[in-house]
Parts: C-alpha cells; sequence; structure tokens
C-alpha cells in the first residue's frame, strides 16, 4: 500500500512499505518490526501501533500478550501499511503439585500438576528430588503421576517442555510426599477392684497397670494404629476419718449419726465414692476436755483493796475483759468481769464474776429511853439507821464492859454526867457517834448534855478520805480542825455551813488523830485513824 502527504509549505508525495516478518512467533518470544518510504520525504519517523491481538511495542520491537492472530500497523503521516501475523502458545511453569501427600507407609499417591498454561505440543515432564531437571522419571509426560510404593518421604518437581514449534522448558513446581508414622495411642481407664478381671477389647485383663494390654487396629487414613491400656483400679475403700472436737459439741451428728462419745471405730457408714466404688467409712472421733475455769462467786472487797481472779490451765491461752491475757489478774472492782479460756487444742470455756466494793458503815446516832420504872438506872439504847453495819459495840463512860448488841439495856450504877459512844464497822470500814446524857438515879429522867450533837465519822479507820456527818438537818458544820497525836494542828476548814463534809487524809502518816468539829450547836471532839 503507498500512502501520499502533502506539506503545506512544499509538495512531497512519501510511500510507505511494511516489512515486517510475517512468520508465527510463540508467546515468549519478540518480533521485530520493519518499514521502507519511498516518494520524496524527509526521513520522517514511523508510528507503530497494534491494531488487534494485543501486546505491546517497544521502540521498533513487539512482545505478545497471548496466543492468536496479531495486526501491527507502520504509519508515516497519512499513509500506513498493515501486517498480520499469528502468535502461538508457548508453554509456562506449573504452580502447585496437588494430591495426597501425607499417606501411610507402603502406599502410593497420584500427583497433579495444577497452574500456568500448556503449549503447543508440550509434554509434562516428572522428576524426584528438590532440583528440577535431575532424576527424571522416564515416560512420565502427563499432568497426573501416580508414585510407587513409598516407605520414606520423597520429593517430586514437575515443569513443562515445548517440543515445537516452540522450545521452552519452564520452571518447576515441588511438593513433598510425607509418610503418617504408625499411630501409636492410650486409653485410659479407671475401674473399681469388682470389675477384676476386666475384659477389653476381647482381652482379658487381671490387674491393672500401664500398658497391660495392646491391641493393633487401621486409622481412618488406613495406617497401622497400635492401642495401650492404662488401667487403673481403684480398690473397695475401707477409710477412717479422725475428727477431734470439744466436749461442747457432744451430743455430735456425723453422717445422720448422733454420738454422745469419742472412741476408735465409733461409728461407720457405706457410701459410694467418685468412681462409683464401694466405700466403708468408719469415724475415730476424739473428744477434748473443756478447759476448767472458776472465778468464784460474786464478792465485795474494800474499796482500795485488790482481789486475783485466778483462770490457770496448763498450756492455755487467756483473755480478759479487761484486754489483759495472763492467766490471773488483779482487779478492785467495781465491775462484771470475765476471761476466755482457750485450751491447746482450740477448746473454750468462759466464766464471769461481778467483784462489787463493799459500802461504808454508816449509823445515824442512837436514841436512848430511860426505864427506871423497871430497874433504877436502866435506860434502853437502839441505833438510828445503821447501815451496812456488821457489828457494834456500846460504850456506856461508866467504865462497865462494851455490850455488842444491836439494841441494848444499861443500868447506869449512880446519877452523873456520862458519855455514851457508839461504834459500827463492817470488815472494811467503821463510824462512831458520841452522846453526852445526863442520868439522875433519884428522878428517873436522862436527857442530852445540852450542845451535845450526834456526829458520824466514816471510815473510820480509813485511807483515802473520811466523811464527817451531822445526824440532824436542824445542825450545820462551821468548822473542822485536825490534830495530831501530839496535839499540833494538821489541817482546818472554815466556814463550812454544810451537814456533811468530806476530807482527804491520804497525805496523812498512819495514826491516831483528833478532829474538833465545830457545828452550830455545839463543839465535839471524836477520834479517828488513819491506815495506809
Amino acid at each position: 500500500v503507498v500512502a501520499h502527504r502533502s506539506v503545506p509549505s512544499q509538495a512531497q508525495n512519501t510511500t510507505i512499505t511494511n516489512t515486517t516478518n510475517n512468520a508465527q512467533i510463540c508467546t515468549n518470544d519478540t518480533k521485530t518490526l520493519s518499514a521502507t518510504l519511498g516518494g520524496t520525504h524527509d526521513n520522517p519517523s514511523v508510528v507503530w501501533s497494534v491494531v488487534s491481538g494485543g501486546g505491546s511495542i517497544t521502540g521498533n520491537t513487539y512482545t505478545p500478550a497471548a496466543a492468536g492472530s496479531v495486526t501491527i500497523k507502520a504509519k508515516v503521516g497519512f499513509c500506513s501499511q498493515d501486517v498480520t501475523f499469528n502468535v502461538v502458545q508457548a508453554a509456562t511453569a506449573p504452580t502447585s503439585i496437588t494430591g495426597d501427600i501425607a499417606i501411610c507407609p507402603g502406599n502410593s499417591t497420584t500427583l497433579t500438576a495444577t497452574g500456568g498454561l500448556e503449549g503447543v505440543n508440550s509434554v509434562y515432564e516428572w522428576g524426584t528430588g528438590t532440583v528440577p531437571g535431575q532424576n527424571i522419571i522416564a515416560g512420565a509426560t502427563g499432568s497426573t503421576y501416580t508414585t510407587p510404593i513409598l516407605t520414606n518421604n520423597t520429593s517430586y518437581w514437575v515443569r513443562r517442555v515445548d517440543q515445537g514449534p516452540c522450545t521452552n522448558t519452564t520452571a518447576a513446581a515441588t511438593t513433598t510426599v510425607t509418610m503418617n508414622p504408625p499411630i501409636l495411642t492410650s486409653e485410659n481407664i479407671t475401674i473399681c477392684a469388682d470389675l477384676l478381671p476386666y475384659t477389653w477389647n476381647g482381652i482379658t485383663v487381671t490387674a491393672g497397670g500401664n500398658d497391660v494390654a495392646t491391641y493393633n487396629t487401621v486409622s481412618q487414613m488406613n495406617c497401622d494404629s497400635i492401642v495401650s491400656l492404662n488401667l487403673i483400679v481403684n480398690p473397695m475403700d475401707n477409710v477412717e476419718e479422725n475428727i477431734e472436737i470439744c466436749a461442747d459439741f457432744l451430743p455430735y451428728t456425723w453422717n445422720g449419726i448422733t454420738l454422745n462419745n469419742g472412741g476408735m471405730n465409733i461409728a461407720t457408714y457405706s457410701t459410694v465414692n467418685q468412681l462409683n466404688c464401694d466405700s466403708t467409712v468408719s469415724l475415730n472421733l476424739v473428744i477434748h476436755d473443756l478447759p476448767i475455769v472458776d472465778l468464784g462467786n460474786d464478792t465485795f472487797i474494800c474499796t482500795g483493796d485488790l482481789i486475783q481472779l485466778e483462770a490457770y490451765n496448763p498450756n492455755a491461752t487467756y483473755q480478759w475483759s479487761t484486754s489483759e491475757t495472763t492467766s490471773s489478774i488483779w482487779v478492785g472492782g467495781p465491775d462484771h468481769y470475765y476471761v476466755v479460756v482457750t485450751s491447746a487444742e482450740g477448746c473454750n470455756a468462759t466464766d464471769q464474776i461481778y467483784v462489787g466494793n463493799m459500802p461504808f458503815a454508816l449509823v445515824d446516832g442512837f436514841n436512848f429511853v430511860p426505864a427506871f420504872g423497871e430497874t433504877p438506872g436502866k435506860v434502853r439504847f437502839s441505833m438510828v439507821n445503821p447501815q451496812n453495819v456488821s457489828r457494834q459495840e456500846w460504850d456506856f463512860g461508866d467504865g462497865s464492859p462494851v455490850d455488842t448488841n444491836a439494841i441494848v439495856e444499861h443500868i447506869f450504877p449512880a446519877t452523873g454526867d456520862y458519855l455514851v459512844r457508839l461504834q459500827v464497822w463492817n470488815d472494811c470500814t467503821g463510824a462512831e457517834v458520841s452522846l453526852p446524857i445526863h442520868v439522875d438515879v433519884t428522878t428517873g429522867i436522862a436527857t442530852l448534855i445540852e450542845n451535845a450533837v450526834p456526829i458520824v465519822l466514816y471510815p473510820n479507820p480509813t485511807q483515802q478520805i473520811l466523811n464527817i456527818k451531822v445526824a440532824e438537818p436542824a445542825v450545820q458544820l462551821q468548822s473542822l480542825v485536825i490534830y495530831n497525836i501530839q496535839g499540833a494542828v494538821i489541817d482546818a476548814y472554815q466556814d463550812l455551813k454544810v451537814n456533811s463534809h468530806q476530807i482527804k487524809t491520804s497525805h496523812l502518816p498512819a495514826g491516831t488523830y483528833t478532829i474538833k468539829i465545830q457545828t452550830n450547836q455545839g463543839v465535839s471532839f471524836k477520834k479517828f485513824q488513819v491506815i495506809q
């Protein structure tokens, strides 16, 4: 085909001839394109293009994309010429080998080459090993290959070889056929002793142990399989249960059985263990004695005194309500005290006691009534409001022996003035009241001497404090002066104007003291003792 073009500036005639060889090529080849120009021209460039069939052109070299008919156009200006040729498929490499590549020893398998493209007149080439081209298997030219009987792991390769018109040997795909080893498994079975002898897969087993029996079978992959038996034989349980309790847990209930005392094999029961085996359980029950704790009866002690509470038990621990942890404590009251004693076996016992302080011995005074009609000089005496008094003593001031009765009758020997003193006590404290009286045996009159005031001192003897109290509401204490045995003034209290007063004696040395008591109705002198 001759084409012409015109140039505006200069008339010129140009022709182009596509001289490219139209012989077929393979898909793995390239083709060189050529063209000649005729007519008048200035050597313009030839423009190449693919009209049909695909592929690409670089410079004047064509590279095919696939097999088939290809048309290439050569063009100069408005002139062009086409050439058509065939592209023949060349073989490409297989991408993989498929098939059963894990087999039992003594079996064969069929392998299949997949992927890639077959060429015109191409064949397959199979071989063993990991290096393509080595150990070629004669006659193996198809896409599939069945191996011989294999006993070891074996590697295979496969590739394609063109036998014309293309000449090409491709890269290879590889795989390894591996041998599945014989399957060795064990079966673990646990039975009770009463199931012996035991039958397993037709085998009679008379005792337990590991690998006591084996049998051969075939796995799902048709491979040999050896199964061994591990047989655990649980005995018929005869067990003992040891329980220790404290005596305060009696009666004790064990698995529905009520027990009132301890002992070895004191009770049994039958059960079934988790493996459904018979089990006989016997009980050994140990009873631990409780600690012996006796703090005694509630008691009273003198104010300021202490009493020891004892809870000793061998190897025990102690917890008192005072937070102390010794076996004994000293307390002074008044309070409730308790202790928890825990033995070495963990058994507890407790006791409590109230320790009170004995109240002061008090008396508000005494009354006297003449009984001269019965006997001249006879006077009856009785205490006024005695409190917490366990004993008393009357001194009538006439040299006669003291009287210790609560209500007394005394016969004064003659008319005169007598200082009658009443002393009262309990186990801790004492008090004293004195009254001067006039007894007239002739007239049968017994009267209180004017300005005589009933005054009570308590506790007497004392340690910490001394209470001074008048028995009549109209009488008031005005002043108090304390003298020691040498007559020296120790303390003085003025402008009291009260019916009772309390003074501290804890700073005074032990001894006998005299107190001068001034009231609005007279003066009284009394003695008291301080003990330390």
